[in-house]
Order: C-alpha cells, then structure tokens, then sequence
C-alpha cells in the first residue's frame, strides 16, 4: 500500500490558521502530525477542478527539499474521509516548549537600527497583502535579534528562494517559514514547511497536456513564475529574483546547482514512482508526472543554471561585464 489510512487516528483538536485548505491534527504512530486536505476551487475562474491538488504538491515539494538535503518536515500521501490528504510531520517539541515561531511573529522584534532601515524602505511587508518585502527580510537577516541568533540563518533562507523557484512555489509569504525556539536558549531554523503552493495545483490534465504541446504556452507556465517576493516595491518573478546582486543569494545558487544537477534523476525517479491512484482513488497521472518533470527541468536550464555560470564567469574573469540575458528558448 501507498496511501497510509488515516481513517482512524485520534483528532487532536488543535486548530490552524492560513487559506490553503482544510488541517487536521492528529497522532499517528506516536507522533503528531497535520493533515491537510485539497482545497475547493469554488469561485476560483477558469479552473476546471473541484480542488486543487495540493496535496500532491506539498508532499512532491518537500520531497524536491529532502532530495536536495535541505531539511523540511516530513510528508506521507494517505487518505482521510475517503479523500486524498497530506500528512505533515509536527516538528514542535511540545514536551520541552519548543514551538515554531513564524516570521511575520518575530519580524518586528526591536532593534533601532533595524527599524530605521525598514522605516526608510520602500513598502512595508504589512502593505504588501500576502507578499513578503525582500528588503525588509535582508536587514532582518542581518539585524533581527532573534535571527542573529542561528549562525546558518541566511543560508537557509536563501537555499529556500532557489528551491522554491526551482519546484515553482509562489506562496512563500511571511507565515510560511520561521524559527524554533524554546524562548530562553534554543533558537534554530524551522524546518521548510507549506510547499502545497508549489508546481500546478490548480490545472487540469487537459490544460496541462495543452500547454505541454504548446512552447509559448510552456515558457509562460513554467519560466513566468512569480515569487511572492516584493524587492523595491515590484512583485518579482523568479527569473529576475534570481540575478539581483545579492551575495547571499549567488552563493546560494552556487551551492545548490551542482547538487541539483547531480539529483534532478533521483527527483524524476521519485515523481515517476508515485502511483497514478489505489484503490479507485486519483493520486496523480501521466500527464500531470510529465508536467511536473519538464517544469522542473525548464527552471534548472533556464533560469537556475545559467546564473550559476554567470556568477561562475564572473568569479573567474574580473573583467567581465554582467550584461542582460536573454531567456533562452525552450526545445519540445
């Protein structure tokens, strides 16, 4: 069996936030885990699908992450009330007190110098909706008493902005990534979380095989992909995220690259190793494994990979001259 049948574990009445769907707590093999159903596309225009599919998303996301070696909570395919859901792992130590600290908790922890920054910036993260302003979270990251706190803090952030762009997840917003602390002397990065936004939970597999058949509906699909992050007030794709001359951000890409294209195999493996349903229920199919291959692949080869080599060239040649890129055309 595939799906692991929640049908009978224990509610443990312990209620979330967020408009991604339905949660559930619950305890399954003596741990606590949240279950997250898909949710209605009722209201939603031109989707053709009851609900999304993000629970496939999420558990496909995380396990992107943990094939990277990037720590994220863990994720199991199973069924509850006779429909699909995804059960993600709790990583709060409620027995020690530690619990997850969100960013949008923590963002405004005092430090004048760190205020006066965010003060001078352009647009607030409370103005921006669901974004997240990437000025604000770069002085945070720096200034932020609670983050100055984790040494790696930086790193993981920004091995998350390039995973992210690589599994095209554009929900990443201020409730979505955090801390770990206990409030006294432990104070570690979370675990990456809610990945359900990632790939196309929102597609058909009529739309998806249509776009596959079509490249410039494929490049705008799958390279047109917005971040969630606002940079000097523009709403940015991925695409242009990735080349802002951020240090932090370049040795991400050059940490993560090679490692990529070492495992982009064992992630396509891992996608084709997903049954298609059990037992009458739809997990995935062809069409939407397809979509979620080629999509990866298209981000590493036209976005991701060639910045590494930018950054490469640059590193090696002082005198070479960064000038704009044109995207590079997709081969079907």
């Amino acid at each position: 069996m595939f799906l692991i049948n929640f049908e009978d574990c224990p509610d443990m009445h312990r209620r979330f936030g967020g408009n991604a769907g339905n949660k559930m707590d619950i305890s399954y093999d003596n741990a606590r885990w949240i279950l997250k159903f898909d949710k209605s596309t009722k209201g939603m225009k031109r989707i053709e699908i009851s609900y999304t599919t993000s629970a496939l998303s999420e558990y496909v996301g995380s396990h992107v992450y943990e094939i990277l070696g990037v720590p994220v909570h863990e994720t199991k395919l199973g069924i509850k009330n006779n429909k699909l859901v995804v059960a993600c792992k709790n990583f709060n130590d409620y027995d020690n007190g530690i619990e997850l600290v969100e960013y949008r908790e923590i963002r405004n922890a005092h430090d004048e110098e760190l205020t006066a920054l965010i003060d001078s910036s352009l647009t607030a993260s409370s103005e921006l909706g669901h974004g997240s302003n990437l000025n604000e979270i770069i002085y945070g990251l720096q200034l932020n008493p609670d983050l100055k706190r984790i040494p790696n803090a930086s790193d993981f952030f920004w091995n998350m902005v390039v995973i992210d762009g690589l599994i095209k997840n554009s929900d990443r917003n201020t409730g979505d990534w955090g801390i770990l602390t206990n409030y006294k002397d432990i104070y570690k990065m979370a675990p990456v979380f809610d990945n359900g936004g990632s790939f196309a939970n929102k597609l058909s597999d009529r739309q998806m095989e249509t776009i596959l058949n079509d490249p410039v509906r494929f490049e705008q699909s799958n390279l047109h992909v917005t971040t969630g992050f606002y940079y000097d007030s523009e709403l940015l794709e991925f695409r242009k995220l990735i080349t802002l001359d951020i240090p932090e951000l370049q040795e991400a890409i050059v940490r993560l690259t090679p490692v990529i294209q070492d495992r982009m195999t064992e992630i396509d493996d891992f996608i084709d190793g997903i049954p298609n349903e059990e037992n009458g229920l739809r997990i995935t199919s062809d069409i939407q494994k397809e979509f979620m291959k080629k999509g990866l692949h298209a981000r590493f080869d036209h976005i991701i990979r060639p910045e590494y080599m930018v950054i490469q060239h640059l590193r090696n040649e002082s005198d070479y001259v960064h000038m704009e890129k044109p995207l590079n055309k997709i081969k079907m």
